[in-house]
């Protein structure tokens, strides 16, 4: 006998909350249920559970939870110890590498970046502006632009 439509949709939540709560980690979900990995992955294809899923990639919980860890990249510090002679120094200094990835993977991700083209060139847009990035590495260290600061 098929199931409800109503029971569907309450299994497909319950299933969608334990993958959430697991990371969205199949083999994690799968141990803790006790089925193979294989398993929750048709569970989670089905449209019941996709519809869950999209329904929790729309919510403001996450919505809320994803800015305050943008937040938290985009001022990213780090430690530097500086040894010496005589003494030895903790400096926090601000960890430029971390936040332009965290700037790159939001833009991205929110449709704002597109990059485009293979090789030592890319083509990158950000809404209206278009940059030509060169390949750094082939470009002799005399010929390259002074720290712009």
């Amino acid at each position: 006998m098929p199931l409800k439509k109503s029971t569907k949709k309450l299994r497909a939540k319950k299933l969608t909350k334990a993958y959430i709560k697991s990371g969205l980690n199949q083999k994690k979900l799968a141990k803790k249920l006790g089925v193979t990995r294989q398993t929750i992955n048709k569970k989670i294809h089905k449209p019941e559970v996709q519809d869950c899923l999209k329904k929790y990639l729309d919510s403001a919980s996450l919505r809320k939870e994803l800015i305050s860890v943008a937040q938290d990249g985009l001022s990213a510090t780090k430690t530097v110890v500086i040894v010496g002679k005589d003494k030895t120094k903790i400096k926090i200094i601000t960890d430029h590498y971390a936040r332009h990835k965290y700037w790159h993977d939001l833009m991205s991700s929110t449709g704002n970046l597109k990059e485009t083209g293979t090789g030592p060139v890319k083509i990158i847009t950000i809404g209206d502006i278009i940059a030509q990035i060169g390949d750094m590495e082939n470009v002799p260290t005399s010929k390259r632009s002074k720290k712009l600061d």
